[in-house]
């Protein structure tokens, strides 16, 4: 069965209506169908893998036939109307069992019941026991077409109808879960209004926050019971909740109860949103998180309750399951047998796999690569906790190490308890794992962090100065110290302590690029304490005794925990050399004798020196700000841009010619090298060198070596090469060769002189260029022998056409030429050779010389009259 018919197929069954009872609706489309045609039979007729069924009959009381003996299948098959006027006399049907047997039909015309996908159902068809030759007129098939249409219309309506019923039922189904879940959920959950004010609460959440019922918190804020401090963080939650309906958002807040306690919440929060789109609810979750362990005993109730519901509401395991997901602890639960029964989703990215609900539980710790604390040691099959829990009815505080491959080793801590039913049987048991990696790293990390951080700003090549509130320098790093002169080995507190600090920021003088002192309270890191941050700004500082260095600084200022300016940390980098060797290149650039452009990324002209001005006798106007390639020849603009948009480096320099402003072009080879400015955006330097003497030698000598030197025609080189591109170009058609002798050039060269034979030869090769087509190349072999390479256009264009052109040339060699009053005759013989691609040249020269000497031999045989 192809994928076409398997499709329609599953579309048939998709509208359900395949051995259904009749319907009136239907009955009377196929009443109107017999009305409109005459025809005492009309059906509605589906068509199955194996059958046609027909949903409506009208004056046939045949429910269903062999799908082969359906006259419908060829409606299906052509996706048309099929109108057979007399079945007999068609050979499709002459032979068919509904002709020649009892029913005897004869005249048969179906319409395809078409669905909005384009598949073909089956049809509404009319039947009739006798020929009618005349058919249907257009005012029936154009009826029939539309009852067709409003069978589909039909059929259409009765699965949106069935889809309907269904999902009001699952609507109020899901409707009955879900308060029976939200009434009885042990987690706490709420309902708001779009703006915030509780709608619904259970008791558990009433419970959290310390009321006696629901009832008591309908109408208030959450914001009501939410410490002063968090409630800031709690309204930016509810706009992002309602900004991103559907989401499921993490909150966390701290609540104070009735009696004075307080209790921290985690929970979700997620906004509803109605058919309009818009928002229509809140929902929320809360559960008390003030102790570490509680996700774990959190946990145990959660399961407690969830095995004690499950014989009344399997959905409740759905609830749970997006409850157990929205934690960052890790829940893992087996039944009785060890058998695994929950990952929850932190346990999924712990593990990096899923639960193997059939795995050998002593097979736990190798498959989930558990090991012992150590991180190195595997851990025994029988300390696997969810095993002892359900072994041992409960374990607390256990700590070991998940290391799968190519994930993270975590350090998790777990506890958890075995589960038992009402009647105290164990029903399985359960472990929550919290990933403590990170807290007992922290004091290892912060440590780690502050001898790194020494001897990272030690080492650095950068100059490091903080200062505290009033400016006055707590450290200064061995860069900085180096730079300014100041003693290497003593901290900056100590020389505070001795008094030294002062003399030495008293001697130190900082000023401004262009020379002017610069005030203290102007200095970056100074700045820093007032504007929070300052950057990239240079500074030109002379110690006593030092050379004078300019630094590039920028400035931050640092905080406290409660936000207060503490100080403020510089860095600065030593730009001195950088800046003399700008100016080196700017004087190199300004004064160079190689023309020389600075472009931006796009190739626009920012700066020229003198020496291209000179070069294109323009003024700066004419180049500064417009592209470089107008200067450039038509034909080498795009190698120019190519040039300086891509990636070169200059040791590739391009080949283009330029054109100065009397118009005459000149070659240059265009060197091209790119870097970044202060400001990081990308510097194009071209530079230009005059090569225009040496490519007009290269053009002398390329022409030199394909030319003949006598008659100006392609030598054999040349000719060999074109020939060689020509046999290798597959989408062209295929290849011809003349090759021509001539007749009587040895009687004219004996005679009268190589003189006269040259200017013969150099005539002949005249009359053969004005002979053949602008597209064939033409060349002198050697001695009187010459070759016409004739590239053809396509297969149609063979020996004919060159045979016609072969005649040509012969006729062209006629007429006497002319030479100091002499009358010199010669003729020429062509032969003829076509070859398709792939054949070697030698071959084609080969054949196309041996049909000239069988021209030749003609000729002589047959002397003209």
């Amino acid at each position: 069965m192809d994928t076409t018919e398997a499709r329609r197929l599953l579309e048939l069954t998709g509208y359900a209506v395949l051995d259904t009872p009749p319907e009136p609706s239907f009955d009377a489309l196929t009443r109107a169908a017999s009305t409109v045609t005459g025809c005492p039979t009309a059906l509605v007729s589906l068509l199955d893998d194996q059958r046609q069924w027909f949903k409506s009959r009208c004056g046939l009381d045949v429910t269903e036939t062999s799908r082969d003996l359906a006259f419908c299948d060829y409606v299906l098959r052509a996706d048309a109307p099929l109108v057979v006027p007399d079945a007999t006399k068609d050979p499709r049907f002459a032979t068919n069992e509904l002709v020649t047997g009892e029913l005897g039909l004869r005249f048969y015309a179906g319409f395809p019941l078409r669905t909005p996908t384009g598949a073909v159902l089956g049809s509404l068809c009319v039947l009739d026991y006798v020929p009618r030759p005349e058919g249907l007129d257009e005012d029936q098939v154009s009826l029939m077409t539309t009852l067709a249409d409003q069978v589909m219309t039909l059929l259409e309506l009765r699965r949106a109808l069935a889809t309907r019923d269904e999902a009001v039922q699952a609507l109020n189904a899901s409707r009955q879960r879900y308060q029976a879940l939200f009434e009885s959920n042990s987690i706490g959950q709420v309902e708001m209004s779009p703006d915030g004010t509780l709608v619904g609460a259970n008791a558990a959440f009433a419970a959290l926050v310390g009321v006696e019922s629901p009832a008591d918190l309908l109408g208030r804020q959450p914001a009501s019971a939410t410490v002063p401090e968090d409630r800031e963080a709690q309204r930016l939650a509810l706009e992002t909740a309602l900004q991103q309906p559907g989401t499921v958002l993490r909150t966390e807040r701290r609540v104070q109860r009735p009696d004075g306690a307080v209790v921290e919440i985690e929970g979700t929060l997620t906004a509803v949103a109605g058919a309009d789109g818009a928002v229509a609810m809140l929902i929320g979750t809360a559960f008390d998180v003030t102790e570490r362990n509680v996700a774990a005993r959190r946990l145990g109730e959660l399961s407690a309750d969830l095995e004690r519901a499950h014989d009344e509401a399997v959905e409740r395991t759905a609830l749970l399951t997006t409850v157990l997901d929205t934690v960052d602890v890790g829940i893992v639960a087996c039944d009785a047998q060890g058998r695994l029964t929950l990952f929850n989703r932190a346990t999924r990215e712990f593990h990096g796999l899923d639960a193997d609900s059939v795995m050998d539980p002593a097979d736990f710790a190798d498959r989930y690569a558990l090991f012992e604390e150590d991180g190195t040691t595997p851990l025994a099959a029988d300390q696997v906790p969810l095993s002892r829990a359900l072994r041992e009815g409960a374990v607390h505080d256990v700590d070991l190490v998940i290391a799968p491959p190519g994930l993270p080793a975590r350090l998790v801590r777990c506890s958890g308890r075995v589960l038992r039913d009402a009647d105290g049987t164990v029903r399985g048991a359960v472990v929550a794992m919290a990933d403590v990696t990170a807290s007992r790293a922290d004091a290892r990390a912060l440590a780690e962090q502050a001898e790194f951080t020494a001897v990272l700003l030690e080492g650095s090549h950068a100059v490091m100065w903080a200062c505290d509130t009033t400016g006055t320098p707590t450290y200064v790093n061995a860069t900085g110290r180096r730079l300014l002169g100041w003693p290497l080995g003593t901290p900056v507190a100590e020389l505070a302590a001795s008094g030294e600090l002062d003399r030495l920021s008293a001697s130190l003088r900082t000023f401004y690029p262009d020379g002017r002192d610069m005030p203290a309270a102007e200095h970056p890191v100074v700045r820093a304490l007032t504007e929070g941050d300052v950057g990239d700004v240079e500074v030109r500082v002379s110690p006593v005794g030092e050379p004078t260095r300019t630094l590039l600084m920028e400035a931050s200022a640092f905080h406290d925990a409660d936000g207060r300016v503490r100080g403020a940390l510089a860095t600065g980098y030593d730009i001195t050399e950088l800046r003399a060797s700008e100016q080196r290149f700017r004087a190199a650039f300004r004064d160079g004798p190689t023309p020389t452009a600075r472009l931006d990324a796009t190739g626009s002209v920012q700066e020229v020196n003198a020496a291209l001005r000179r070069f294109l006798s323009v003024r700066s106007s004419e180049l500064v700000g417009r592209d470089l390639a107008r200067h450039a020849h038509p034909d080498d603009r795009p190698a120019l841009l190519a040039a300086l948009l891509g990636p070169g480096t200059g040791t590739e320099p391009a080949e283009i010619r330029f054109v100065g402003a009397g118009g005459s072009a000149v070659w240059c080879e265009v060197a091209v090298s790119r870097t970044a400015g202060a400001d990081g955006q990308p510097i194009v330097i071209a530079q230009l060198l005059d090569v225009d003497s040496r490519k007009a030698q290269e053009h002398v000598l390329e022409r030199a070596a394909q030319m003949d030197g006598l008659t100006g025609l392609s030598n054999r080189n040349h000719l060999l090469a074109a020939l060689d591109e020509a046999l290798r170009a597959p989408s062209r058609g295929p290849v011809g060769v003349l090759f021509l002798d001539l007749d009587g050039f040895k009687v004219v060269n004996d005679a009268h002189g190589h003189d006269a034979g040259d200017a013969v030869l150099q005539e002949v090769a005249q009359r053969l260029l004005a002979s053949v087509r602008p597209r064939d190349v033409v060349a002198r072999l050697g001695g009187d022998e010459f070759v016409v390479l004739c590239p053809l256009p396509d297969e149609r264009h063979g020996v004919a056409d060159l045979d016609l052109l072969a005649r040509r040339l012969e006729d062209a060699l006629l007429p006497p030429i002319r030479h100091r009053g002499l009358l010199l005759h010669v003729a020429g013989s062509v032969g003829v050779a076509v070859a398709d691609h792939d054949s070697p040249p030698g071959e084609l020269l080969e054949a196309a010389d041996q049909a000239m000497y069988r021209r030749k031999r003609a000729r002589v045989a047959t002397p003209a009259v």
